[in-house]
């Protein structure tokens, strides 16, 4: 199914599916610790990763059975262009 749509003059066309449905299974992060300390070391990508392996450990969830990762960081690293992405492939996430 195809819908039309009108934005600022121009028409674009988007294809429509049926909505998925969104399911939260967790969250986590990894511990506060001093600045250039513990994870001196590491890139935003690795710390990513730690979190994103601990969650999977913790909620026992296949990798395979997510179709979405969304997460965040306070500042981007610009050796890593998406770290969402990056690091859910570190944990095993196939995305």
């Amino acid at each position: 199914r195809t819908a039309t749509l009108k934005r600022g003059g121009a028409i674009s066309r988007c294809f429509s599916t049926k909505p998925k449905n969104v399911v939260v299974v967790d969250g986590c992060r990894i511990p506060f610790t001093l600045a250039g300390t513990v994870y001196n070391d590491y890139l935003a990508v690795d710390l990513a990763r730690f979190a994103l392996k601990g969650l999977l450990t913790k909620t026992a969830l296949d990798p395979k059975l997510i179709d979405y990762l969304y997460m965040g960081t306070v500042i981007q690293e610009p050796r890593t262009s998406n770290i969402a992405r990056e690091a859910g492939m570190g944990a095993g996430i196939p995305i």
